[in-house]
């Protein structure tokens, strides 16, 4: 858990040091999506009571936090693939 902490804490860091026009749009939004996934890794492994009563809440075959945490790897997944598609476009700075 504290090393999940130090990586939240550096990824907030390279967000506001880095933040402006420095930073494709899609590393900003990527960066976003992994402080997400590392904050609930933190809620899940903390195991007060009402973040895991929510986040262990079953939809279909599925739990709140597995739902959560594929839409944030579909998210970093569309970044990269954004990031590259501009790379290789040459608009990226």
């Amino acid at each position: 858990m504290i090393a999940a902490l130090i990586a939240v804490g550096a990824a907030v860091a390279g967000l506001l040091l880095f933040l402006g026009r420095t930073l494709h749009p899609a590393i900003r939004g990527a960066a976003i999506a992994i402080i997400l996934l590392i904050l609930l890794a933190v809620a899940q492994s903390v195991s007060l009571y009402l973040p895991i009563v929510f986040l262990q809440s079953t939809i279909g075959p599925l739990t709140v936090s597995r739902i959560i945490e594929g839409l944030l790897l579909v998210m970093i997944a569309g970044c990269g693939a954004w990031f590259i598609r501009d790379a290789r476009a040459g608009q990226t700075a």
